[in-house]
């Protein structure tokens, strides 16, 4: 999928005599052709490394969280995970 690129140099030649707010308005046009480029899901439990899909192509690939509360991957840990059931199970949520 090919992605639309901003020419900042023409955008600020044709806004040179313009107001703020039709600056604003030149500038909006050209942002709102790649506004949502790098949107991507999360579809794996977070961790420190995710599974992302791109919502234009729908690949899917790992990437590094450093996002997280879990950069460590401990709330995955099967250790851990079995603690917080016997936890619960005693004590309650």
């Amino acid at each position: 999928m090919k992605v639309n690129s901003i020419n900042l140099q023409g955008m600020q030649l044709m806004a040179r005599k313009q107001n703020f707010f039709q600056r604003l308005e030149i500038f909006e046009s050209g942002m709102s052709s790649i506004t949502h480029t790098y949107l991507r899901s999360i579809i794996s439990p977070a961790g420190r490394e995710v599974i992302v899909e791109d919502s234009f192509t729908g690949e899917k690939r790992n990437m590094l969280m450093f996002a997280s509360n879990n950069y460590l991957d401990l709330a995955n840990h099967p250790h851990v995970k079995s603690r917080v059931e016997s936890a619960i199970a005693e004590y309650g949520c």
